[in-house]
């Protein structure tokens, strides 16, 4: 059962629910109970509960529903919040609030067309940079409507994508050249924490959920490999450790160079130092707030970056970034396709091959500069 609350255009606070009540053995199709405009949420609770016995008993079966797509949108949710991290369900719901509902949410799902669909993502190309997430997000509910047999024909199936522009695609990362700039700067002029922390980013490639995660028993300085097993999320507004990475692919062990892992551990012992001083017990985490032994907030990393990139005019690439930077580095040094995707944890090839074909198109272009050069110069 799934009680939700939602505000009138006049304003008023009121409740809906969309809940499973079972499956009407005359015919074998589910029947559910979905229903809005309650005043309370015992007023839903009440319903349901007569509903129920309805069901019951034999009065309510199942019918040829006639879904508005919003309904159809909070029976999906239901199931979707269950297999995903509470932020991830989070920005989900945000993006169907703020940019599908409002468009879409009170037609019936079966008069949609593909016409009306097409209009819509149009529209989102020439407004918003994510509009091809948003419509995943879109096509996801017309797939389950389909599979829950509410329509008969999916209308996103006949729906063209319009082409990113040229200024979207392009991948944010650092050069060899700046990486290292970067970092020198970093190191000259800032605490070790940070240094260690973009180090770890840059020559790992993890995502900064990840790195924050990490404990002093993910490393083995022996070995030099680091495991990655879980990450830092938010979770009911909170930062919390969930203990496994964020795909399937993403729980894995890489091998770190000798220089990342001797940093490491010197900042193991200025840790271990620090918290003597301060009468502390020993930090379990790497990257541990000063007092408390937990990582340090989400959104710390991203404040920093901003301002330091701000204070010393470098060039800003956001901290996921780094990762892109990890991944481009390793193209161009010749690492193979297969091993990029392992050791950055990509559930999927075409993530890698992104990155890889911007490296290649890198590459094709510095080929024609040196052949214009060439023809061009007298001799």
């Amino acid at each position: 059962m799934k009680i939700y609350e939602y505000e009138t255009k006049t304003g008023q606070k009121k409740y809906g629910i969309n809940s499973y009540l079972g499956v009407d053995t005359t015919t074998g199709k589910q029947v559910n109970f979905n229903r809005k405009g309650f005043k309370s949420k015992a007023a839903v609770k009440m319903a349901y509960k007569q509903a129920l016995v309805k069901f019951e008993t034999g009065e309510l079966k199942a019918t040829s529903v006639n879904y508005t797509f919003e309904e159809v949108y909070r029976l999906w949710l239901e199931t979707y919040e269950l297999g995903v991290y509470t932020n991830t369900a989070l920005i989900t719901r945000s993006i169907f609030n703020s940019v599908i509902l409002p468009n879409i949410g009170h037609y019936k799902i079966k008069s949609i067309t593909p016409q009306q669909l097409q209009h819509l993502v149009n529209q989102w190309h020439d407004t918003y940079k994510s509009y091809r997430v948003f419509f995943s997000k879109l096509k996801r509910i017309f797939q389950y409507a389909k599979r829950m047999e509410f329509i008969v024909k999916n209308p996103t199936e006949k729906v063209d994508i319009p082409r990113k522009r040229i200024e979207e695609d392009k991948i944010k990362f650092y050069t060899k050249e700046e990486l290292s700039n970067f970092l020198y700067c970093l190191q000259s002029n800032e605490k070790e924490f940070w240094f260690v922390f973009f180090r770890l980013l840059a020559y790992s490639g993890l995502r900064k959920g990840e790195a924050l995660a990490l404990t002093w028993e993910d490393i083995d300085f022996e070995d030099g490999k680091i495991t990655i097993d879980k990450t830092l999320a938010v979770d009911k507004g909170e930062d919390t450790i969930h203990h496994s990475a964020k795909t399937a692919a993403g729980n894995r062990t890489i091998i770190l160079d000798d220089e990342t892992i001797k940093i490491l551990k010197k900042w193991e012992t200025s840790q271990i130092e620090s918290c003597f001083k301060l009468g502390i017990t020993r930090k379990k985490y790497i990257f541990s707030r000063m007092f408390e032994n937990y990582p340090i907030n989400l959104n710390l990393p991203y404040k920093f970056y901003k301002n330091f990139c701000e204070k010393y005019n470098l060039k800003y690439i956001t901290i996921h970034g780094f990762r892109h930077t990890h991944c481009t580095l390793l193209f161009e040094a010749g690492v193979s396709i297969p091993d990029v995707k392992d050791r950055l944890g990509h559930k999927d090839i075409k993530m890698t091959m992104n990155i890889y074909n911007h490296v290649t198109e890198k590459k094709q272009q510095h080929v024609i500069d040196l052949f214009s050069t060439y023809m061009s110069s007298n001799g």
